[in-house]
Formats: C-alpha cells, structure tokens, sequence
C-alpha cells in the first residue's frame, strides 16, 4: 500500500475516525482505516476497557476461546439479532473477504460475488480478484 504522508510527518494520534499529523492541528478523517478501527473507530472507549481487563491475563492468542473472545461474541451476536449465531475472528480482513466470498456462494447457490467497483477488498487474492473482476 502506498504511504500519502511525506516519509517525516507522523500520525501523533487518533481518536474516532480521525487522526492528527505531526505539525498539523487539524485533524483528517482516516480513510485508510484498517483492522478494527474500519467498525469500530480508534480508541472506542469499550474497545480499550475491554482490552484493558483482557491484557493482564492475555495479550494475544488467536484460534482459542479466552473469556474475553466469549463475552465480545455474546455482545455480537445479541447485538446481531441472530439466535444461535457463532462468532469467527481472524488476524487480518482478507481471510474475512475469503471467508465472505465462500459464504456468499454456498448460501446462495451462485457462482458470482458483487462487490463495489474501485474499493479496497483487502490484502490477499480473494480482494485483489473482487478489486479485477467486472460483474
């Protein structure tokens, strides 16, 4: 991905959707948000409470369950609507538009996949064919 920011000037800080640069008071909306701030903003307050309880016990384990994962996918799925549902977390967004695509396929029995032309689908050859692909 190509840095917009000249190689000296530096993000001091982020809050919300926005981030401030080294000598500028002005703060930018992060368009180029990734990981959790893309749902959630940067810093959300229950997003560090949460990480606050969790560090002094677990930094960070992936593909295991841990107290913390079981409260945050309760919250997801009550707050989804969906009785039943199960959560799935994933290191990075490409494994998730992977994992989308094949959902989307299976679920509805189609071989194609919509997607928003010119958009950023994630690192990884799943995104890169939806960023290639004319529908």
């Amino acid at each position: 991905m190509r840095n917009t920011l000249p190689e000296s000037q530096q993000i001091l800080r982020a809050d919300g959707l926005h981030v401030w640069l080294e000598g500028d008071a002005q703060p930018y909306v992060d368009l180029v948000q990734g990981f959790s701030t893309t749902n959630w903003g940067h810093r959300h307050p229950e997003v560090v409470q949460t990480a606050l309880r969790a560090l002094p016990q677990i930094d960070h384990v992936t593909g295991v369950r841990d107290p913390v994962h079981e409260e945050v996918s309760a919250r997801l799925i009550r707050g989804a609507g969906i009785p039943n549902g199960e959560t799935y977390f994933d290191v990075g967004g490409a494994q998730i538009v992977r994992l989308a695509m094949h959902a989307a396929v299976v679920a509805t029995g189609r071989q194609s996949v919509a997607c928003l032309r010119g958009c950023f689908h994630g690192y990884g050859c799943s995104g890169a064919l939806l960023e290639r692909t004319r529908i």
